[in-house]
């Protein structure tokens, strides 16, 4: 029993179509693990941005919450000082010094 190691064109060429096959094959496998790979960065990327924003809007959202607050209570003095002229005008709670009550 002999192995032939001899070749022809016919078996080169199918090895080769093998061999590229394969290359092939493991480049395009290897694409979509970069590709994979660099939509992870994106989101991450991403991600990291959506949290940074959440940050700003959370502290507009406490400025606002502060301007109200001191916006009802300038309201609040606001009324407390309407309704004091009001009671001024109607002599309610007008301190009249003494020996000027004939002058009014």
């Amino acid at each position: 029993m002999t192995f032939n190691w001899a070749f022809d064109i016919g078996n080169i060429t199918a090895i080769a179509t093998m061999i590229g096959g394969l290359v092939l094959w493991v480049r395009s496998q290897g694409g979509a693990y970069g590709d994979t790979r660099r939509t992870l960065l994106r989101m991450q990327e991403d991600i990291h941005e959506l949290k940074n924003m959440q940050k700003q809007i959370t502290e507009l959202l406490l400025q606002i919450a502060v301007q109200q607050n001191t916006v009802e209570g300038l309201i609040k003095q606001i009324t407390i000082l309407d309704q004091r002229i009001e009671d001024l005008r109607h002599l309610k709670g007008f301190i009249i010094p003494p020996g000027k009550l004939e002058s009014i």
